[in-house]
């Protein structure tokens, strides 16, 4: 089985309202592709489109910034219902000096389930948007030649379509 993009098309608009300590930020996000899947003798084509708002709200002192913001994932594609997920987002960062800061996120995210499932198989348009809960702390250090940092992070998936054993569609989860 082969899978293989033809056209990929992608925007993005955004907006920034800066007032002292606060910015608020909004945009949406928004692409198209064009889909083959090609299995042995057979192809199959289908566009998938996307149109992601999104929104940010931080708060900043100089020393400590946190930022609050949530986006709509979607997938789009015809003769499906349109698959729609709220992902929220957090984080904290901390200078703990000039060079030196510390960052602490935390969000949902949700992506495409295989695109040979949602486009190929009969079943693909019951699959949902696969999601992943993550969270991460993350040291960077910079000076004016260098920068380095090093994450920690940690990550729990569900939903992820896959094979069972008698050849249906299952879902993971870990």
């Amino acid at each position: 089985t082969e899978t293989e993009a033809l056209v990929d098309l992608g925007a993005r608009v955004t907006w920034e309202q800066r007032a002292g300590a606060w910015t608020l930020a909004t945009g949406v996000e928004a692409e198209r592709t064009h889909w083959e899947i090609a299995y042995v003798d057979a192809a199959r084509e289908a566009p998938l489109g996307r149109v992601d708002p999104w929104g940010e709200v931080a708060v900043g002192t100089g020393a400590v910034t946190a930022r609050v913001g949530i986006r709509a994932d979607t997938l789009l594609t015809p003769s499906q219902a349109p698959r729609i997920q709220p992902s929220p987002r957090a984080s904290l960062t901390t200078h703990l000096s000039k060079d030196l800061s510390v960052v602490l996120e935390a969000g949902r995210f949700h992506q495409d389930p295989t695109l040979l499932f949602v486009l190929g198989m009969p079943e693909g348009v019951y699959l949902p948007l696969e999601r992943s809960d993550a969270a991460s702390i993350t040291a960077e250090w910079s000076s004016p030649k260098v920068a380095v940092d090093a994450s920690i992070w940690a990550r729990r998936m569900s939903d992820l379509a896959e094979w069972e054993k008698d050849r249906s569609l299952g879902r993971l989860q870990g």
